[in-house]
């Protein structure tokens, strides 16, 4: 009775020396340290969840990819936060389809589309990030529409920014 314990220990404490190596012949589906379960740095995450994005601001059409990040928002040019004025910052990519109906919903609010330029942020997409590097100083070039369609309760001021030549819109709003 005794031999086959000794031997189901001696087992599993062999498994666990040998079976979970983190040293570089380790196995691809060794217990290693994924970027999942890295800590992540606050500045570089962003929310990527659609539907809870849908419950904080009016979605006209359901993106195909959407990040987002809600934060304080800035004051005048010392840069420090507005006591409680809280800013949404998203990227939206939509469907060439979507996107056609969405720039006629931009353009019906009799606006002036405005050329502007935005700061790129860590959390963006790959895709933007790369668009970024081939200009100059990290920046997109796009067009600003206001936002009226996107607001919902808490924000209710803001922009819709198309970035040129992407299916991508950079949505910022803020609640004051």
């Amino acid at each position: 009775m005794k031999r086959p314990i000794i031997f189901i220990l001696t087992a599993i404490v062999a498994a666990a020396l040998f079976g979970c190596s983190d040293g570089p012949d380790a196995p691809e589906n060794s217990n290693n340290v994924t970027a999942a379960n890295r800590p992540v740095n606050p500045d570089t995450r962003a929310n990527d969840l659609v539907e809870e994005l849908g419950m904080i601001v009016k979605l006209p059409y359901e993106p195909t990819e959407a990040f987002w990040r809600e934060d304080a928002a800035a004051s005048g040019t010392d840069g420090q936060p507005a006591p409680n004025v809280k800013r949404l910052k998203a990227t939206l990519r939509f469907d060439a389809e979507d996107i056609q109906k969405l720039m006629a919903d931009l353009a019906a609010s009799n606006a002036q589309p405005e050329p502007v330029v935005i700061d790129i942020e860590q959390w963006f997409p790959a895709e933007l990030i790369t668009k970024s590097e081939m200009g100059e100083e990290s920046k997109l070039n796009g067009t600003s529409y206001p936002a009226d369609i996107f607001y919902q309760a808490r924000y209710l001021s803001g922009r819709a920014v198309r970035i040129d030549e992407t299916d991508y819109f950079v949505l910022e709003l803020y609640s004051k």
